[in-house]
């Protein structure tokens, strides 16, 4: 999809504000549109929202660490992280 927005093969792409983040340090030209604070047609419930973090099946030592970590962590916590790890991405590197 980026690829065909770079050669103007479509005029938008709709994706999620990590990709799109990193997608603006890969294709500087790139412009990302922030829909937070309109009238609630962007929002989506968190019931919406999969991510998922992959460990070895029965390790639940390792599990409950993960588990007890997030729900510690703030939204301005996963956000921070997110930017910290968009930044050190290879192709943010000049």
């Amino acid at each position: 999809m980026l690829v065909a927005l770079e050669a103007g093969k479509c005029d938008a792409v709709v994706t999620d504000m990590p990709t799109g983040k990193a997608a603006c340090v890969a294709y500087p030209d790139f412009k990302l549109l922030d829909f937070t604070g309109t009238d609630g047609e962007f929002e989506v419930s968190d019931e919406d929202i999969n991510i998922g973090i992959s460990l070895k099946k029965g390790n639940d030592e390792l599990k409950d660490a993960i588990n007890g970590g997030l729900s510690e962590m703030t939204e301005d916590d996963f956000n921070k992280m997110m930017d910290e790890a968009i930044s050190v991405q290879p192709l943010s590197e000049s």
